[in-house]
């Protein structure tokens, strides 16, 4: 017999307290802090989707179900309501679904033990951790590039728990910025280069010879946010070993992976170099430093000469001005004396002058005199005057 709840009687659940553990064979529930800005609740609608795809529901049956799902929301975003919300959620979807459609789901996800995930609305990334966190011999990994500082450590901790743990990476990301490959080889993790021109663009793990990870999804932060699958191939032992029979091809490629005491020689002749990089860095930082206060100096000098320049220049008018008021007063000093002397001289030319007319009237009236006595009875003639 079939039962739909309606939105409200789904309030009633999601308000009840202690409504128990999620149902088994419950989708999981998305982590509360949701990634690349897509809410808890629409994560985890996604994944009832994935999780109803078995059977086939109606137009009706998915409206009650979308009905549910919008009711129980803003529960399942607030992080105080999220557990109790994703629990009644899915108890009350099961209970809309009929016994028939709850067996089937029920006998699809016993039998089924692949995976497939998507980003940005699932977090990829943990699943590939949780995935890798069961690995109990081997884990083997063939990668266009590994970014992820989470994933590196990982590798790196299976590897000191004693696992064998192999990578595979292309040369062009290996040596990129943000690549992961010097933590990996720090921690002792198998790692081999692909040298050859094309890319190696795979993106694969194989866990235990049993599982394998596989997708568009890099082994990077960026990936997350943008629109990849993942998918977790279990229990198919002919797909394994095709990857298997890849991976092996690809390390042939690469060569064969050097001896402990060469790998020891290469990390101990690696670190050398590294501290050599460090000291001629820090040569480069104090020469650019020194660089930097000896162009400083300069233009502080610079600066200081154009001011002497400049100072000395004011000085040397200020010098020539001096001179040249000297000789002005000189010049009028000089003129002022000869102007005194042309008056002197004037004075004494006019003075001459007063003088000597008294003198030429004087010759002249005895002049008159003597001719007048000697000329009587003639008219006398005025002298001219000089």
């Amino acid at each position: 017999m079939r039962t739909v709840l309606s939105a409200a009687i789904l309030a009633v659940i999601l308000s009840a307290s202690g409504c128990g553990d999620q149902p088994a064979n419950a989708p999981p529930a998305p982590k509360q802090a949701a990634k690349a800005n897509v809410s808890p609740s629409a994560q985890y609608f996604h994944r009832v989707e994935m999780y109803l795809a078995p059977v086939t529901l109606t137009e009706a049956e998915k409206a009650a179900v979308e009905k549910l799902e919008a009711a129980a929301a803003p529960q399942i975003d607030a992080e105080a309501t999220h557990a109790t919300a994703v629990a009644a959620l899915h108890k009350a979807i099961l209970a809309a679904l009929t016994d028939e459609q709850r067996s089937a789901l029920k006998a699809a996800h016993a039998r089924e033990k692949s995976d497939v995930v998507f980003s940005p609305v699932d977090d990829v990334e943990s699943k590939i951790l949780d995935e890798l966190r069961k690995a109990k011999k081997t884990v083997q990994v063939a990668a266009f590039g590994i970014d992820s500082p989470k994933i590196a450590a990982e590798l790196v901790r299976l590897r000191a728990a004693g696992k064998d743990v192999t990578v595979y990476l292309d040369r062009t990301q290996a040596a990129g910025r943000g690549s992961q490959l010097d933590a990996l080889r720090r921690g002792n993790v198998t790692t081999f280069i692909k040298h050859k021109r094309y890319l190696m663009h795979d993106k694969y793990m194989i866990i235990d010879d049993r599982e394998v990870i596989t997708g568009s999804y890099n082994f990077s932060k960026r990936a997350a946010k943008q629109d990849n699958n993942l998918e977790v191939i279990k229990d198919s032992s002919r797909l394994v070993r095709k990857f298997e029979a890849d991976f092996r091809r690809m390390l042939k490629e690469a060569g064969p992976h050097p001896d402990a005491e060469t790998a020891k020689k290469i990390e101990e002749a690696a670190t050398k170099i590294a501290a050599a990089v460090e000291t001629a860095k820090a040569k480069a930082e104090a020469w650019a430093k020194a660089e930097a206060a000896w162009e400083k100096a300069l233009s502080e000098a610079d600066v200081d000469a154009t001011g002497a320049v400049q100072a000395a220049a004011r000085r040397n008018a200020a010098r020539a001005a001096i001179a040249g008021a000297k000789a002005a007063e000189e010049a009028w000093t000089k003129a002022a004396t000869a102007e005194e002397a042309w008056a002197n001289a004037e004075n004494v030319w006019a003075q001459a002058a007063r003088d000597a007319r008294p003198r030429q009237y004087r010759h002249d009236a005895d002049l008159y005199s003597r001719r007048s006595r000697t000329t009587e009875g003639r008219t006398p003639q005025v002298p001219p005057r000089a």
